[in-house]
């Protein structure tokens, strides 16, 4: 980061891990060097700041310097967005845009709205109660990137919008710094139909502004669905005293969209098929992980059945001529009777074909990859499965396998005593 001071903010973070961290212009190609960039640890390059040209920079570096590995670049502006899709950028996030569509999915799809908040959610956090805007006319109010975003996105789905530019800049604002809205405000709310409307958006890059807006409209409206943008971190205790229904930052969805893409790269797959699935679907589908989890967002993983990722696994398929299902996969080590708190998602085969929520007596083969969701403790017992052939054997055959390879190739072997 150019910013001495977030540099500073990391040290005194706390996070679970040392976060390396450099104060430098990320814009010079040194900086990515010494930052490690052609390190064969390094495993992506992510460009996430809210300077379009300076990811971009970053994003033309990493694809020349070191092609081979996954780029994940902010933008807001379409024209950088397409330079940094010249460079091959694999995933360009706008938040602004992302949040457009989050939204009309919330309105038409709610189920579905809550699924993917869900999935995409932090591990071990609570699941936030079922959001359901209303149907009918929206009022976006903003001259900005964000209200621009959300606007365009509602009017392509064919909701209804009142665009509300902000009159005379702050002096929209009774007082500088006061979220005491001017008689001016008021009457444009007046005039825009907010009596009759479902909806409301502030988004201007104010926060102050922002609050102000949705006091006056709430007072004329109480009944209003309200979706207010923070700008700002320390603004955070505000914005909760107003308790709006949705609270938009860019940061967490930028950090939600890479989270979902880096470290499973299948949830973007099955979030894609949620998309296209009805609401009756995806309640099912909550309904299902709610029963397994609880009200807790649920961790994420993907297992690969292969040698390197799933040695027992790998050499079951291959040794005994015995068909593995995922009801396998799902059983508790200790207890082969309980299933684990867990729910596959996603089945991907090496040919491309998948399944979506596949039912337990599914077959799997070597080169499969499994998306699953779970209880944390759940990826750690699964992992026993995966690489122990004594724990497969277990959950398999009801016994335990013995220690020697030579008894093992015997009771693995098609027509073995094991059957």
């Amino acid at each position: 980061d150019s910013k001495s001071s977030r540099i500073a903010e990391v040290d005194i973070a706390g996070y679970r891990m040392d976060a390396p961290a450099l104060a430098a212009d990320g814009r010079q190609p040194a900086t990515l060097i010494l930052a490690g960039l052609q390190h064969p640890c390094c495993q992506a390059v992510l460009a996430l700041t809210d300077d379009d040209h300076t990811n971009v920079a970053v994003a033309a570096a990493a694809r020349l310097l070191r092609p081979d590995v996954p780029v994940v670049c902010r933008a807001e502006h379409p024209a950088v967005a397409a330079d940094m899709a010249l460079f091959e950028v694999e995933h360009i996030i706008d938040p602004h845009a992302k949040f457009g569509d989050y939204l009309v999915t919330a309105i038409q799809s709610p189920g579905s709205y809550q699924l993917q908040q869900w999935l995409t959610g932090m591990p071990g956090t609570s699941l936030g109660r079922q959001t359901e805007p209303p149907r009918g006319c929206w009022l976006v109010y903003g001259d900005g990137r964000f209200a621009a975003a959300v606007s365009k996105q509602l009017k392509r789905a064919g909701i209804d919008v009142t665009e509300l530019p902000p009159q005379g800049g702050r002096s929209a604002l009774r007082d500088e710094g006061t979220a005491a809205p001017d008689e001016g405000l008021v009457a444009q709310l007046d005039r825009s139909g907010i009596h009759d409307a479902a909806g409301f958006v502030a988004g201007t890059d104010d926060d102050v502004r922002n609050l102000a807006i949705v006091v006056a409209a709430r007072r004329l409206n109480p009944r209003l669905f309200f979706v207010l943008r923070q700008n700002r971190e320390a603004a955070q205790p505000l914005f909760a005293a107003f308790r709006s229904d949705i609270t938009v930052t860019s940061p967490e969805i930028v950090v939600h969209e890479c989270l979902a893409r880096l470290t499973t790269p299948l949830l973007p797959r099955f979030l894609g098929t949620v998309a296209e699935r009805d609401d009756a679907w995806a309640d099912a589908t909550l309904l299902k992980l709610r029963g397994i989890v609880s009200r807790e967002v649920p961790a994420i993983w993907t297992v690969e059945l292969s040698a390197a990722a799933s040695p027992a696994c790998a050499d079951f398929l291959r040794d005994s001529g015995q068909t593995l299902r995922l009801d396998h996969l799902i059983r508790d080590p200790d207890n082969r009777e309980a299933h684990l708190h867990c729910v596959p998602l996603l089945v991907a085969r090496q040919d491309n074909s998948e399944w979506c929520m596949p039912a337990p007596d599914t077959a799997v083969t070597t080169g499969d990859r499994i998306l699953f969701a779970g209880t944390p403790d759940c990826q750690l017992k699964q992992a026993a499965t995966l690489l122990n052939v004594n724990v497969l054997h277990y959950v398999y055959f009801g016994r335990h396998v013995p220690g020697s390879w030579i008894m093992r190739r015997l009771l693995l072997r098609p027509g073995g005593s094991a059957h």
